[in-house]
């Protein structure tokens, strides 16, 4: 038989050797392309070699033996970012674990997959560690491998992120391959191992809050922040004797209308069971006064007029006008020894919470018809560096409680006035008439029936006085270029309008009637 003697080009050798070298990942992680490797493959292994249900595990490929890993395999998973090791899982939180392969070999490779032990799905996420491992995704399941033979023990590192929910106990499947290098598949350890990790127990939250006040006034709100801790799914509040009287929201503000100590009560829950926090609120109010009997003065000039007020509580009782003083009492209470002329009382219980303030005319026997005052201004609020004019119908014998005695005064500043009209020895006084005074910039000019149009410039509000109702119907908010902004009808002298959503610029008021128009300048800044 003759013999053939067969040449194949050096140039051919080396590109066989080139092409079982530069296989592409999809071809490394093909059963085939593994299979002749036939060496522990460095760049991972094919999908499903965990020996997890419905899996193999590396004897596919390799035909060395299977073992029991359970003493070899040895994973770890610790809280990230720290070097606690934890047997136990928390919902949602990540984990780093590390993979030790206890056994004698030259290299050493391993593929890892976490199920549910209740179906068998997977179970998490995985996160490759650069420089130690790779994941995969096959059919419906998530795999971490080695990308680089490891010849020590721990190497292999990789993340997890547990479930969202507890999905109940979890199972990594684990394969290692333990090889011994000598070019072929022969003679290779397979280690298989299970690792399960119970969710941890679910704790109870804490629950608790902070309150913006304590001690409040009646008709004034509370605001409750949560600070409750432990992961609470739900918060359950109760306010007795506040509007709303319940609640879900973290952060909830409630009004308590009458006055009395209550009790805010928040329960935080979870799986873990539920914990109440409670805090007291005291909700108190200014006394409410009436006015009882009212004696008038027996003579003129006489001071043995007497007042009683009505009410509850002990405090100080305090009246101004004609006569001022102060009483420490408690309510009902008399005020003795009080000439003729007009009053205001209030009361002062302790609190922090004002009284209401009642007023009163004495008058004497026989005296005369007490004065009345008029005002040029509607409701006698005006503007810092503006004026009032009020007159008395009397015009001689009085005397105003500044001290004037002429028929009209002018009025500038914040307070009470009254006028004393005396005749023949008895004295009679007007009833109190309040002047406000604001801080307000605006259009200081009476025409065709606009008094006052302030605050000019202004942010979001805007009062328009003194408004002819025989002349105006509606108030515009007017661009400049004459497009209608806002729109309002007048239906009283005094028009309190909110600006809203209105860009910074200059604008027009425009007041509009049946037969008359007024244009007036606004800036909003």
């Amino acid at each position: 038989m003759k013999t053939k003697f067969y040449f194949i080009p050096l140039f051919a050798f080396t590109a066989i050797t080139f092409s079982l070298t530069k296989l592409t990942k999809s071809q490394i992680v093909s059963k085939g392309a593994y299979k002749n490797s036939h060496i522990l493959n460095t760049n991972g292994s094919p999908n499903k070699k965990t020996g997890a249900p419905g899996e193999g595990s590396c004897v596919d490929c390799h035909s060395g033996s299977v073992n029991d890993g359970t003493l070899v395999n040895n994973l770890v998973m610790m809280e990230d970012g720290t070097t606690n090791v934890v047997t136990q899982y928390t919902p949602g939180q990540t984990y780093l674990l590390t993979l030790a392969v206890n056994a004698t070999s030259t290299k050493k490779g391993f593929q890892t997959v976490a199920l549910k032990t209740s179906d068998n799905t997977q179970a998490g996420s995985m996160i490759a560690v650069s420089g130690s491992t790779a994941v995969a995704t096959f059919q419906g399941r998530t795999y971490v491998n080695h990308i680089t033979a490891s010849t020590s023990a721990p190497v292999f590192s990789f993340k997890w992120t547990a479930p969202s929910i507890d999905v109940g106990d979890v199972k990594f499947y684990l394969a290692s391959n333990a090889t011994n290098n000598n070019g072929n598949t022969n003679g290779d350890l397979i280690y298989l191992s299970q690792h399960t990790f119970s969710p941890s127990p679910v704790v109870a939250p804490v629950a608790s809050f902070t309150n913006s006040s304590s001690t409040i006034c009646s008709g004034n709100s509370v605001s409750f922040s949560s600070t409750s801790s432990g992961n609470p799914t739900s918060l359950t509040w109760t306010f007795p004797g506040g509007n709303p009287s319940t609640s879900n929201d973290p952060n909830p503000v409630v009004n308590y209308p009458n006055s009395g100590t209550f009790t805010a009560t928040l329960t935080a829950s979870n799986s873990g069971g539920s914990t109440t926090s409670e805090n007291t609120i005291n909700v108190q109010s200014g006394a409410n006064l009436t006015l009882g009997n009212v004696t008038n003065p027996s003579a003129c000039g006489v001071s043995d007029g007497t007042v009683t007020i009505q009410g509850s509580g002990s405090g100080t009782l305090s009246w101004s006008g004609t006569a001022s003083g102060t009483l420490t009492t408690t309510l009902p209470a008399t005020v003795s020894n009080l000439s003729a002329g007009s009053y205001t009382f209030s009361f002062n219980n302790g609190t922090s919470c004002p009284s209401n303030v009642l007023s009163t005319t004495m008058t004497e026997p026989g005296s005369p018809a007490a004065p009345v005052i008029t005002s040029s201004d509607n409701d006698n609020i005006i503007c810092s560096g503006s004026n009032v004019n009020l007159t008395s119908n009397i015009t001689s014998g009085i005397v105003w409680s500044t001290g004037e005695t002429s028929s009209t005064i002018s009025v500038s500043t914040p307070g009470n006035y009254f006028v004393t009209f005396t005749e023949n020895g008895c004295s009679s006084s007007s009833n109190i008439t309040t002047v406000v005074v604001e801080n307000c910039a605006g259009i200081s000019e009476n025409e065709n029936g606009i008094a006052l149009i302030y605050p000019n410039p202004t942010k979001d509000k805007l009062t328009i006085k003194n408004i002819d109702l025989s002349k105006f119907s509606k108030i515009q908010l007017v661009q400049l270029n004459g497009k209608i902004l806002m729109s309002w009808d007048v239906n009283s002298s005094v028009e309190n309008l909110e600006l809203i959503q209105i860009n910074s610029g200059s604008y027009l008021v425009k007041l509009t009637g049946n037969t008359e128009t007024i244009t007036k300048p606004l800036v909003i800044f």
